[in-house]
């Protein structure tokens, strides 16, 4: 039997990848009991192998010389065409002359009596010179090499370069070859580049990182596959053949699969060794990519840039000459978006945002932002001024992007509660009622907003939260999402801070928005779910997801009206945004009306004041019992923070 160290030579061999010996080695026992259980040969089998392909390797030099079609390979036959060309014009070799080393072929190559060193110059595609030497001293067995014979059976490794590749061939149909590849691929101990395109394939993946990959299904194997795959290939020869774009594969489906560190990592590398453009460039984008998923967006912007630089016609997501990128907003899951400085004549505005959508969106660009940019005149100071709605064209491919002005001092709900935690009653009111009136006055002209949630509002910075705007007003019927592609995911686990975010918003989109087909069509009362959602967050910091009315203001009415919102059946939530302001403006008339603004009683309790930070989730039960004791608590709240 062969030993561990000559098939893993020869399996290099066959498949063209001196990487495997290796791969294996590292993989130790397992890699071993593999070769031994799939790809094992008596030394019987090895003598005709070898004895076969030589008689073939002779045949084929025979009609070469000629001039009759053989079986060597097309480039083969071109590598050796100079020697044929020159022995047949000059007839200095008759090709007579190897007909008795084809005859009596099958009294050479006695494995038996071949030492250990030989068989691997046999097994070895890296000692082609080896190979002939040893070839030409078992030919002179037979009988005596004219030096002519020799120097042309030498000369470029002739001999050696014919027999491998019929030797070759002959073990590449055999059985054990495919099982011993199979269960090699299975245990990730081979790298095999068809396997990893498969992969890419079958999970809708490719070597350029998309968005929608974070939202990849893996399974245990896949997962699996993915890190053996990565630990291989740290130990392939960088003179590997596509050896890049084997990185840039590898590195796309890690970051599938959430290791953004190892993604990264690979990315640049790749950006650090390849001489090609392209594959830096694609590169570089791949790692903007992934830094945007941890959202790492200074360094992101950097390396979107640096694409851009390198092929602006496949990377640039809008017209990045009339508006450069000074600064990367945030990314969700419509798009990414930037602020930008402006270069366009026609607007007036110093800089600009500019919303890039991740999907290509058809038709006019008036047409198909219709909404968006008709919300400036019916909204009013409720949106930002929608200033152009075009395409960047890439490789004919037309890529949607969305400018409005630039809104100074601002920071989206989502930012504001992380820098200033949740907003205390006074505050959240406020912003309830302008949210209310900006969604009232859309609802009037029928359209809805259909994604609104904290990071779609902009407020003031600073802790009074106003001014409000409301931003992405008419995108969600025309921007396809990362959000159906959130719904398939169970749970967010292994999701990127990216993922979870936009998984995040689907608990801010009401029924009919995720598949209850029973709930109809998304409507006014999809956006008055999504509002109740939102003032939730705004006011306890929680997640709408597991809604509490405990958790808001001990304002019964006010309760009242939020629960109201975030009803699962449309029918039984308020009818439009209208109807909430009226609601909210009722509440508040009423309190004013009753509320007595004269100092408290001598001897009635002290009602302590409600804290910017502190959510009723908070306060002991005592504390409730004094702060809410009566409605006249409520009175007194209406005239302190209304």
């Amino acid at each position: 039997m062969l030993s561990p160290q000559s098939l893993l030579q020869g399996l290099a061999a066959l498949i063209d990848n001196p990487a495997v010996a290796e791969f294996a080695g590292n993989a130790g026992k397992k890699a071993v009991s593999v070769l031994h259980a799939h790809f094992t040969f008596s030394s019987e089998e090895i003598t005709k192998a070898y004895q076969d392909s030589f008689g073939k390797t002779l045949e084929a030099i025979r009609n070469e010389l000629t001039g009759k079609p053989s079986l060597l390979s097309s480039k083969l036959r071109h590598d050796f065409s100079a020697q044929f060309s020159v022995q047949i014009r000059n007839g200095g070799i008759d090709s007579k002359v190897l007909n008795p080393f084809v005859k009596q072929k099958a009294k050479l190559f006695q494995i038996d009596k071949i030492k250990d060193s030989d068989l691997a110059s046999l097994i070895n595609t890296q000692s082609a010179v080896e190979l002939s030497k040893l070839l030409l001293e078992q030919m002179q067995l037979i009988a005596p090499l004219s030096e002519n014979l020799l120097a042309f059976l030498r000369q470029d490794d002739l001999l050696g370069q014919a027999m491998l590749f019929f030797l070759r061939e002959q073990f590449r149909t055999d059985t054990r070859f495919e099982k011993t590849l199979a269960a090699l691929q299975q245990e990730a101990i081979l790298f095999n580049q068809q396997r990893m395109f498969s992969l890419l394939e079958k999970l809708q993946l490719s070597s350029q990182v998309k968005a929608s990959d974070e939202f990849t299904q893996h399974n245990t194997q896949t997962q699996s596959l993915i890190q053996k795959s990565v630990l291989n290939l740290k130990h392939l020869s960088s003179n590997t053949p596509e050896y890049t774009q084997l990185k840039l594969m590898v590195g796309s489906a890690s970051s599938s699969a959430g290791d953004l560190e190892e993604s990264e990592t690979l990315f640049s590398e790749v950006i650090a060794n390849t001489l090609s453009e392209d594959e830096k460039a694609l590169a570089y984008f791949n790692r903007f990519q992934v830094r945007l998923r941890s959202k790492a967006y200074d360094t992101a912007l950097d390396d979107l840039q640096a694409a851009i630089d390198f092929n602006p016609e496949e990377y640039a997501l809008h017209d990045v000459k009339t508006y450069p990128m000074l600064k990367l907003l945030g990314a969700g899951g419509m798009g990414c978006v930037f602020l930008c400085k402006n270069n366009n004549p026609l607007i007036a505005h110093k800089k600009v945002v500019v919303k890039c959508f991740w999907e290509t969106l058809k038709g006019a660009p008036e047409k198909v932002f219709n909404e968006a940019v008709a919300m400036r005149k019916i909204a009013g100071d409720y949106v930002p001024e929608p200033l152009q709605a075009a395409y960047a064209n890439v490789h004919k491919q037309k890529r949607a992007y969305f400018v409005t002005e630039y809104v100074e001092n601002t920071i989206d709900g989502e930012a504001w509660l992380e820098k200033y935690g949740t907003m205390d009653l006074k505050t959240g009111w406020k912003v309830a009622l302008n949210l209310a009136k900006g969604l009232q006055v859309a609802h009037d002209k029928g359209i809805f907003h259909l994604d609104l949630k904290p990071a779609n509002i902009l407020l003031a910075d600073s802790s009074t939260a106003v001014p409000l705007k409301i931003i992405d007003f008419g995108l969600a019927q025309i921007a396809p999402t990362l959000q159906q592609e959130a719904l398939t995911r169970q749970n967010q686990s292994g999701l990127t801070q990216f993922g979870q975010a936009v998984m995040g918003t689907l608990h801010y989109a009401p029924p009919e928005q995720q598949g209850f087909i029973q709930y109809g069509k998304p409507s006014a009362k999809s956006d008055v779910f999504a509002f109740g959602a939102t003032m939730y967050r705004f006011w306890t910091g929680l997640s709408p997801r597991r809604f509490s009315e405990r958790n808001l203001p001990n304002v019964p009415e006010l309760r009242e009206l939020v629960f109201d919102c975030v009803e699962e059946n449309p029918n039984k939530r308020p009818f439009s945004a209208g109807e909430v302001l009226v609601r909210f403006q009722s509440i508040e008339n009423s309190a004013k009306t009753t509320a007595k603004p004269e100092i408290k009683e001598k001897n009635q309790p002290q009602i302590p004041e409600i804290s910017e930070q502190k959510t009723q989730t908070q306060l002991t039960e005592v504390e409730e019992a004094k702060l809410w004791v009566d409605d006249k608590a409520w009175q007194d709240a209406i005239v302190n923070f209304i």
